[in-house]
């Protein structure tokens, strides 16, 4: 009722302030009823400053530019405005400046947000928002300035941030934001970009089309050295360090790890606790145990040269509580079928099956029960009935009943847009690189340098003898669709 009583009272006051008052400049209905929203919604009689809100005329009221009768300036950072965004915020079309940031804002992001076609400068910024970026967000076309820094906003960075071409500065650190799209790289006169502390796994190679950044923040995200190495040599200022420790494997009696990049540019030193002398590999991230111990691995780059990355630490235990043979994944129609079997089973009490788009971070999609303790092959298998469009990256992680866990080997199923696939296995590869696909295809394995080094026909199932071949990062594509994927050679 009060809150009724007072949009009556406003509406009487801006009819009657329009029409009477010669010195005070009209303002459309339309926006001042928008502005009553935002104050009811964000609890303004207890904003730090409110001078003549809901008393005086529009123009006087604080924080508020008027011209030609529509507001155009929101101006009310670090003013203790409590509450969420209403969705009358977009009725402001006219806005050409608006700042809330430093406030106490919660809930999402209305999509109306998109109607503030003239904005040049939005500011968000150290709120509590959630939920995710708006694909509105896109039609800002006029934007030179967009931070929702300091956020709890997740998901994806939507794709129509590319549409925002006028941008010089764009600060999304903060969030917990998990990838960013290729139109990024739309963005080519942007001076600062602000990505730190996310959850991003990734990095598009368009990022380097930003060839006018004079600053660019990475830090306090999930990122290797797989497209870290090109933001390096491309931006020397670029702050990229630290990242999230990287999962360590145990495969048999090895341990493994996969820190992206180029391989022969990697140099991995492996520790045991109790012992400060490391074990230093060059380009190979694979490592043999001499005993039992836990574990942990320090992971340089020769280009990224400002990063180390850090493994979780393992306990490698070299009497495996189960011996794994014969990991596989085959789609079949829209699904993927993922198979392995046990030689031998001690104290087993599931496994689970894990699924990466990048080799790197691994969620469970679901798990199996063990036999538990048996000396003969046991054969599994477990149903993906919601594969991703592109690389889907399989592992088992094994537990036993102590709580102890043993990772598995990696295999790769790649589904394209058109419901091709290509399977590819092992991951890395040391000698044979096996190939499965869907019908007939010709496969090439090219180098970094764009040169073809070998070349095959496949119908259904094939391989390529890699083992001449150096340890390396290369890239396998398929002539029929032209879909490129990653291949790591170790020896």
């Amino acid at each position: 009722m009060k809150t009724k009583s007072t949009l009556v009272a406003i509406m009487f006051f801006v009819c009657t302030n329009l029409s009477v008052t010669a010195n005070a400049q009209a303002v459309n209905v339309q926006d001042s009823l928008a502005l009553v929203d935002l104050y009811n919604s964000t609890d303004g009689p207890n904003w730090e400053h409110k001078t003549n809100w809901l008393n005086g005329p529009v123009s006087t009221w604080f924080g508020i530019t008027v011209a030609d009768s529509r507001v155009t300036v929101i101006n009310l950072p670090f003013n203790k405005v409590t509450g969420s965004i209403p969705p009358a915020i977009g009725n402001l079309v006219n806005l050409t400046y608006l700042s809330l940031g430093l406030n106490h804002l919660t809930g999402s992001i209305p999509a109306e947000i998109g109607n503030l076609v003239n904005l040049t400068y939005l500011s968000l910024e150290a709120n509590q928002l959630t939920g995710s970026i708006p694909a509105e967000i896109g039609n800002l076309v006029n934007l030179t300035y967009l931070s929702f820094w300091a956020n709890h906003l997740t998901g994806f960075i939507p794709p129509e941030i590319g549409n925002l071409v006028n941008l010089t500065g764009l600060n999304l650190s903060g969030n917990q934001l998990s990838s960013v799209p290729s139109e990024i790289g739309n963005l080519v006169n942007l001076t600062s970009l602000g990505l730190s502390y996310n959850q991003l796994g990734s990095i598009p190679p368009q990022i380097g089309n930003l060839v006018n950044l004079t600053s660019l923040y990475l830090t306090h995200n999930r990122l290797t050295f797989d497209g870290l190495e090109m933001v390096a040599q491309k931006f020397p200022f670029a702050q990229y360090s630290p990242q999230a420790n990287i999962p360590l494997h145990q495969n048999s009696n090895s341990l493994f790890v996969s820190a992206g990049g180029t391989l022969s540019n990697n140099t991995y030193n492996w520790y045991k606790l109790g012992n400060p002398n490391p074990t230093t590999i060059d380009g190979d991230s694979v490592f043999h145990p001499s005993s039992n111990g836990k574990y942990y691995a320090a992971v340089t780059n020769s280009i990224c040269t400002l990063l180390t990355l850090n493994t979780d630490t393992i306990d490698y235990d070299a009497t495996l509580p189960v011996t794994l043979i014969n990991l596989k994944a085959l789609q079949q129609g829209g699904i993927v079928k993922v198979n392995w079997s046990s030689l031998t089973e001690t104290n087993m009490e599931r496994y689970e099956v894990q699924r990466s788009v990048n080799a790197n971070v691994f969620s469970s999609i679901g798990s199996i029960a063990a036999k538990g303790n048996c000396t003969t092959q046991q054969n599994y298998s477990f149903n993906d009935l919601k594969p991703l469009n592109g690389n889907n990256y399989y592992r088992l992680k094994a537990n036993d009943k102590d709580g102890n866990i043993t990772c598995s080997k990696i295999v790769l199923v790649n589904i394209s847009g058109d419901k091709t696939f290509t399977i590819v296995y092992p991951v890395p590869a040391k000698d044979i690189l096996h190939i499965q696909t869907n019908g007939s295809a010709s496969f090439s394995l090219i180098n970094q340098a764009g040169k073809i080094l070998l070349t095959t026909n496949i119908s259904g199932n094939g391989s390529m003898n890699v083992g001449g071949l150096a340890s390396g990062l290369y890239y396998l594509k398929n002539n029929s669709t032209g879909v490129v994927q990653k291949v790591v050679i170790t020896k």
